[in-house]
């Protein structure tokens, strides 16, 4: 929870202005934010994450999605699955393993 609620906080100081900000900066903040090439990487890059997370197997895939797209600590993983803690530890290391494997063969293919 202390977890969730640190990323929530980070999250929000973000999205907000700083104090102080001027017109120009605030403007030049959204023109980034807008800026057609930079969705199309992040599409490209999201499409990518995707396949990745399509090649592992099952059970590593699942202890992905729960814990970073959930945003489930392991403990509540584990309960989720009805895995012991030490197995979803073990699976989230292999499967990031292998996702950062299969992201850098495709960055040095591609």
């Amino acid at each position: 929870m202390v977890r969730n609620r640190a990323i929530d906080t980070l999250r929000a100081r973000e999205a907000r202005p700083k104090v102080g900000a001027t017109l120009d900066q605030i403007g030049s903040l959204a023109a980034e934010e807008d800026d057609p090439a930079d969705d199309a990487l992040k599409r490209i890059e999201a499409v990518r994450v995707r396949e990745a997370l399509a090649a592992l197997p099952d059970e590593q895939r699942r202890t992905v999605e729960l814990a970073f797209f959930s945003g489930l600590s392991y403990p509540e993983v584990a309960a989720r699955m009805g895995a012991p803690l030490g197995t979803v530890k073990s699976r989230m290391r292999l499967a990031l393993e292998r996702l950062r494997g299969l992201l850098l063969t495709e960055d040095a293919v591609g």
